[in-house]
């Protein structure tokens, strides 16, 4: 038996919600939010978040995980999504991704690159050079150091 990654999309309130719990039902399913919004708890207006009941009908992942003070990113969803569906076909039960940040769903069905984190140190010193020696001082660097980045 083939395992299948289902990914439903589109703007909020466009109906996803009904759907993904009928798929749900219908093919034994969990549900993947990729709604780069609603992994963070008390964010309910704004983000068609469904109500506890609406979400208590089937399991649901990424959704109230993480309060609003807490970094969450792109890469971090690829990694954690990842873990998630193999898991869920690991159950025997088919993953439903939805949403409608395109990121994130790039980020799992795609993955991204591979590169450093953010690095708040780094951040914090250049901020001060910006403040210090101004933009054009930071794009003359960037210039030497990366002409095609600078352009």
């Amino acid at each position: 038996m083939r395992k299948q990654l289902l990914v439903l999309v589109g703007p909020t309130g466009s109906g996803k919600t009904p759907i993904s719990l009928l798929l749900a039902s219908s093919l034994d399913g969990e549900i993947i939010s990729a709604d780069s919004r609603q992994i963070y708890r008390y964010m309910n207006i704004g983000t068609a978040k469904s109500e506890a009941a609406v979400l208590s009908q089937t399991k649901h992942f990424f959704v109230d995980e993480i309060n609003p003070n807490e970094d969450f990113n792109a890469g971090e969803y690829s990694r954690k999504s990842r873990e998630v569906v193999a898991d869920i076909l690991g159950r025997g039960k088919t993953p439903i991704v939805v949403g409608g940040s395109g990121l994130y769903v790039r980020a799992l069905v795609d993955g991204l690159f591979e590169g450093p984190g953010a690095d708040a140190a780094l951040r914090k010193k250049l901020y001060q050079r910006l403040r210090d020696e101004g933009k054009e001082a930071l794009y003359g660097e960037l210039s030497r150091v990366d002409p095609s980045s600078a352009m």
